[in-house]
């Protein structure tokens, strides 16, 4: 079992870029779009000075439980859009580390130096398919909560 974590270890190691930094560098991007939508709408919200003609700490006292519920959903939604952009990074990242999964050990033969050690080829893919399948995912997860 050691092997197998050093398995995937090596596969972290050699797409680091993928697996941390696209859903890091992706979620860093939606954040500042987000706040420079903020800071566009505050600002563009200063310069109209539009009045609407009620105080909002009397619409909140009137606010019933079921709108508070509709907000939350509403919230909820929101935050699963801006989640779906590491979604599909993370998509593109898997679907291309596979790929290339298929060819690049053959590609720089590297293949001959990872099949002179005492470990199965079995390993080598199950380590491979684990890391798209389960490391990419949980990485992206953890950044997506972060954001």
């Amino acid at each position: 079992m050691n092997n197998f974590s050093w398995l995937l270890k090596r596969e972290y190691w050699e797409h680091r870029g993928g697996f941390l930094w696209a859903p890091v560098w992706t979620g860093a991007v939606v954040l500042f779009l987000i706040l420079c939508g903020a800071l566009v709408g505050e600002v563009a919200g200063s310069r109209v000075q539009i009045h609407t003609g009620f105080d909002i700490s009397q619409a909140l006292n009137a606010i019933s439980a079921e709108d508070l519920e509709q907000v939350g959903v509403a919230l909820n939604g929101s935050l699963l859009v801006f989640a779906s952009f590491v979604q599909i990074a993370l998509a593109f990242v898997v679907f291309f580390y596979l790929l290339g999964a298929l060819y690049d050990d053959r590609r720089d033969r590297s293949v001959l130096f990872w099949s002179s050690l005492p470990i199965s080829a079995t390993n080598t893919v199950a380590s491979k398919v684990l890391a798209a399948a389960l490391v990419a995912p949980l990485i992206a997860f953890a950044v997506t909560v972060v954001m």
